[in-house]
């Protein structure tokens, strides 16, 4: 009981108190810009990113103290090894995964330890120190196992535009009690009194912008009203794609989202807009956009629980993540969100096990750009990006007329029937349409297993039993897919 009552955990929101030589603040938020490869492109399409860090959790016992980054919900410190397993694990890569964020920091009186998730020992460094001071830390390196931190200076200089104290601290690589050569020889670490690290050694990351409840500093991460920012006329085009998985080919639809009034708010954004359908009609609808249901958006790079909420589109017992920040070719703030939730599963549980998976990217021009949702193991999806836009009177991509056009002119010209359908091994479709020219057979991997130019509109069907896709394409290069099942 003694020592329950020594350990106390605390969830801080919105406070900074004054901890000298600390390299992440408590309460602030710092924004290090850094080159990294990752392993999705088409959801982070860039190597340097932006990332977010920040501590607003503490657990005190004593003279030792941890701190966490991002993990507001309490509900996440009893996923904390799924988290560190996760991260560690070959099998189970997140897609943002971050190993160059501590997952926790410990002090203990002067000593200070930060663990990262893929290294094995944790870096110690000694804030406190003054010039001329010097210790050691364990690390494992190519040609070495220790890492010799020295003080070399310190005095009055800026960060960013705030004047503060600051100190240089000098790194050199040991094999055992011999100095060797290495990279990380030419490597600072930089850090200030009051605003933390400057230069985040040993990840090369550079602080590009810092804030807290008293002061914001460099980098400006936009809010919900930043991200959510059109205006009364202007104009979205979406494409819908859908696929119900192994039995049915993917049907593609467009629409147009005509904003005719806006109520924003620093918690929620509306859009009122008028919607034509690329068959001509026309629906109103209203877009509400909730802090509450975003609010994964708004947090630092990391994993974390929501609480579970089936009224909110971004809302999950399961473990999600949020991308770091990166700028587009255009100037324009990105970030990308992924849900995954799985009915049966213990809330700590991670992917990639689920029912259901969300993947949200935005961005500080248009919002919500693009959404990809999966269900189940069928491999169904459906997924929305924007494909032309009309704002500030810019018109940019696709434009509707086009997008209704070709689809008038193509839906008129491209039907086809086929029969028997189920058909029987070693026997003859026939296929009914109108300058169809090439058939594809493809199975549920994908794989053309047949394919034969359309001379009489026939095809001998010599493959194995199973459900298959048939694929005809016509003279004007256009193809539409159907089931074709051989008992």
């Amino acid at each position: 009981m003694k020592s329950l009552l020594l350990s106390i955990f605390l969830l801080i929101s919105n406070l900074v108190f004054c901890q000298d030589w600390f390299p992440f603040p408590v309460g602030q938020r710092s924004y290090f810009e850094k080159y990294e490869q990752y392993n999705n492109p088409p959801i982070i399409p860039t190597d340097t990113t932006i990332q977010s860090y920040e501590i607003d959790s503490v657990l005190i016992s004593g003279s030792k103290s941890t701190y966490y980054f991002n993990y507001k919900n309490p509900n996440l410190i009893n996923c904390y090894k799924d988290i560190l397993d996760f991260h560690s694990s070959a099998n189970l890569t997140p897609q943002f995964n971050d190993h160059h964020l501590p997952d926790s920091l410990i002090t203990n009186l002067d000593s200070l330890w930060m663990y990262f998730p893929l290294d094995s020992l944790p870096l110690l460094i000694i804030p406190s120190a003054n010039p001329g001071d010097s210790w050691f830390s364990d690390y494992n390196g190519s040609n070495y196992n220790k890492l010799k931190f020295t003080c070399d200076n310190k005095f009055f200089g800026n960060i960013l535009n705030v004047l503060d104290s600051i100190k240089i601290i000098s790194v050199q690589t040991y094999l055992d009690s011999f100095p060797v050569v290495s990279p990380f020889n030419s490597k600072k670490l930089i850090l200030s009194k009051n605003y933390g690290l400057k230069d985040f050694f040993p990840y090369d990351s550079k602080l590009i912008g810092f804030k807290n409840s008293i002061i914001s500093e460099g980098f400006n991460e936009p809010d919900l009203q930043e991200y959510f920012n059109l205006i009364a006329s202007d104009v979205l085009i979406w494409k819908h794609v859908s696929d119900a998985g192994f039995f049915d080919p993917e049907v593609i639809t467009y629409y147009k989202d005509s904003i005719i009034a806006v109520n924003s708010s620093p918690l929620n954004v509306s859009y009122s807009v008028i919607r034509t359908n690329q068959n001509g009609s026309i629906n109103n609808y209203t877009y509400n956009y909730n802090y509450s249901d975003l609010e994964g958006l708004f947090v630092g790079t990391c994993s974390f629980t929501n609480q579970i909420n089936s009224n909110t589109i971004l809302s999950s017992g399961a473990i999600n993540e949020t991308s770091p920040l990166y700028y587009d070719a255009n100037g324009y703030v990105n970030r990308a969100f992924i849900l995954s939730y799985a009915q049966e599963m213990n809330p700590c549980e991670l992917m990639p096990n689920y029912d259901f998976s969300l993947c949200i990217l935005i961005n500080s021009k248009y919002g919500i750009y693009s959404r990809y949702d999966s269900f189940g193991v069928d491999e169904s999806y459906q997924s929305w990006t924007i494909e032309g836009s009309v704002i500030d009177g810019i018109q940019e991509g696709i434009l509707w007329n086009d997008i209704v056009t070709s689809i008038e002119s193509n839906s008129s010209i491209f039907e086809y029937t086929i029969y028997p359908n189920p058909v029987q091994k070693n026997n003859t479709i026939q296929i009914e349409g109108t300058d169809l020219e090439k058939a594809e057979i493809i199975n549920l991997q994908g794989k053309i297993v047949y394919q034969s130019e359309l001379t009489n509109n026939q095809l001998n069907i010599n493959i194995n039993q199973g459900i298959y896709f048939l694929k005809v394409t016509n003279s004007k290069g256009i193809n539409t897919s159907k089931k074709l099942i051989v008992n």
